[in-house]
């Protein structure tokens, strides 16, 4: 399951669903998969990259941010973004420093960090030197890998092993990156929490939520739902087939969102697939990619939607007095209006858009 989700993003990014510059680094051939594979995986991709742009927007006036990614595999968002500039520290006092931060079983780990020494193309991304080379700026940051324990450490990325399931290496991980926990962070896991015993699920929450109580952290989880249906019991009866078996399913989103508050969070919301397809994603993108393959797979597509959920929970709890000081949010509120949005009307945000430019030439 660990590969199969790099697999899809590769068939997306050659059909042109999004861009992804280093998958292929990864995944060196691409299948062909079916529209209905492909386009799930676009909204899963689409979804989760706009929560986590929201978060960066939303703290760009921290000092630092953190993200972590639960169980992140092969995943290449943190090469991406650094490649786009998203993650990359600006020179002004302004600026927001982002530590990245992955953990994954050990022989995941290992795998990944043999790559990334190996592959000039991500070594030169994690040391920050993507546009260098023509400039003769070669120099490294620091940044120690180590292949056989499956480590990589640098100021602005780090890839770590971890049994999630045991809170005490998380926490050892955790604080082999050096993740501060006074300053906003987000946590994002797919479909990592739903392979875990229910028990051990809630553990994990209820760790993060009492560690991150005094600031504004954020966590995403993108997992199965609605499992007690006929397409739900097919669903779960396939995966368990596969050694893939769904021990810790929350069976509704009202579930998804108690399981949070239950946890220590502050508020959570939870929305199927079919809704934040349909209401959050950039309409205008939406329909790029409904005319990239022929589909008519309409009933399976809504069915499948269905039973994937994002559920977001939120704690929003910075102190002027936070060791940091600058720019944390102090008095609270950093993520105030952080979640599972709607996304605006097109004809609104061009308004919007013009209406803030006439402003700053008014200004």
């Amino acid at each position: 399951m660990t590969m199969l989700k790099q697999v899809n993003c590769r068939a997306c990014v050659r059909l042109g669903y999004f861009r992804d510059d280093f998958v292929h680094h990864f995944v060196k051939t691409p299948v062909r998969r079916a529209p209905l594979i492909n386009r799930g995986y676009y909204s899963r991709f689409a979804a989760l990259r706009k929560i986590l742009l929201d978060f960066i927007k939303t703290t760009s006036t921290s000092s630092k941010r953190q993200i972590i990614v639960l169980g992140a595999g092969y995943d290449t968002t943190f090469f991406q973004l650094t490649a786009e500039g998203t993650l990359l520290e600006k020179t002004n006092s302004d600026s927001t420093s982002t530590l990245y931060l992955e953990l994954d079983f050990q022989d995941v780990t290992q795998r990944k960090s043999s790559a990334i020494q190996r592959i000039p193309a991500l070594l030169r991304t994690l040391q920050g030197n993507v546009d260098n080379e023509e400039n003769g700026n070669d120099k490294p940051q620091a940044a120690e890998i180590n292949c056989d324990n499956g480590e990589v450490l640098s100021s602005r990325y780090s890839l770590l092993p971890a049994d999630l399931r045991d809170v005490g290496q998380v926490e050892a991980a955790l604080n082999l990156a050096g993740i501060n926990y006074s300053i906003p962070t987000f946590i994002l896991a797919e479909c990592v929490l739903v392979y875990m015993h229910p028990q051990q699920g809630d553990d994990l929450l209820r760790w993060l939520g009492q560690k991150f109580s005094k600031t504004a952290a954020a966590m995403a989880l993108y997992e199965q739902v609605n499992p007690d249906d006929a397409f739900g019991r097919q669903m779960m009866m396939n995966l368990s087939v596969r050694g893939c078996p769904l021990l810790g399913i929350v069976p509704t989103l009202e579930a998804h969102t108690e399981r949070f508050l239950k946890a220590g969070w502050g508020r959570a919301e939870a929305k199927t697939m079919n809704e934040i397809y349909k209401s959050c994603l950039d309409p205008n993108d939406v329909h790029r990619i409904q005319k990239l393959e022929i589909f008519d797979e309409f009933e399976e597509w809504n069915l499948i939607q269905e039973h994937y959920c994002i559920t977001v929970g939120v704690i929003d709890n910075n102190n002027d007095d936070d060791e940091d000081g600058k720019g944390c949010g102090g008095g609270g509120g950093v993520l105030k209006e952080f979640g599972l949005h709607k996304a605006k009307d097109p004809r609104i945000a061009a308004l919007e858009a013009v209406l803030a430019a006439k402003r700053v030439a008014g200004s």
